[in-house]
């Protein structure tokens, strides 16, 4: 079984003992399970790892891939994502520009007539801030209502489903069984949830109610804690049981 996702199935903030994708494998020995996992990561990158794994290694039985809504602007790397991206890798490591130099984003771009494309943005135009943004609190209010709006006008959700299509297709042609889950609570994630099954393909809802203290790893961070990764294991063994 092979796990693709961000953080929440990385398990940030755990041991890795007590991540899900683990304790899967611990309930069904039967399996070896793989957490692809990555902090940062959305559905496309998901795809893009495992185009990259089937063509060094033979197909899992199973590919899990773990959603939720907010992946949606990480599919499309809407302006206002772009900016976290800049502003987070920026206060990261003063060298970041020189070691990011030949990196680039995969996203998911919507082209006429060719529609969905898979793309990749480069680093050194990933982002730019605007002139005097860094100096008055005013300029920078006017460009963050601009990537706010820029982003309203992204068509995320159908970029988050063409990931999914191409995803669905890379597993029929190698014969895997692909599992969709729903890890965040929302609405949104729902939504997707029901339009892939309308897609035909296979979706469970594993959340848990992120906004009690309960399930997160407070007051660190919002991540998913030991007993919510608990129960996203419980929810996915007693899935797999049953098929």
């Amino acid at each position: 079984i092979w796990f693709m996702g961000c953080s929440y199935t990385y398990g940030m903030g755990i041991d890795d003992s007590l991540t899900f994708p683990f304790l899967v494998n611990k309930s069904l020995p039967r399996f070896s399970t793989k957490n692809f996992g990555v902090p940062g990561y959305g559905t496309v990158q998901g795809y893009l790892q495992l185009q990259q794994q089937l063509a060094i290694h033979s197909p899992p039985a199973w590919v899990i891939v773990n959603y939720a809504d907010f992946h949606d602007e990480r599919n499309a790397l809407t302006p206002a994502y772009r900016r976290d991206l800049f502003m987070g890798y920026q206060r990261s490591n003063e060298a970041v520009s020189t070691r990011m130099k030949a990196a680039a984003v995969p996203y998911v771009a919507t082209t006429i007539p060719a529609g969905y494309q898979i793309r990749a943005c480069p680093w050194d135009s990933i982002y730019h801030n605007w002139q005097y943004r860094e100096t008055f609190a005013s300029v920078n209010f006017l460009q963050d209502l601009s990537d706010q709006r820029q982003s309203r006008q992204i068509d995320k959700t159908g970029a988050t489903l063409h990931v999914f299509q191409q995803l669905k297709t890379l597993c029929d042609q190698h014969d895997i069984r692909l599992l969709v889950t729903g890890i965040t609570p929302s609405f949104a994630t729902k939504e997707i949830l029901k339009k892939l099954k309308t897609l035909g393909l296979e979706t469970l809802d594993m959340s848990v109610d992120l906004s009690k203290e309960e399930y997160r790893n407070a007051p660190y961070d919002d991540h998913p804690n030991t007993k919510a990764n608990a129960i996203f294991a419980k929810r996915i063994t007693d899935y797999l049981s049953n098929q």
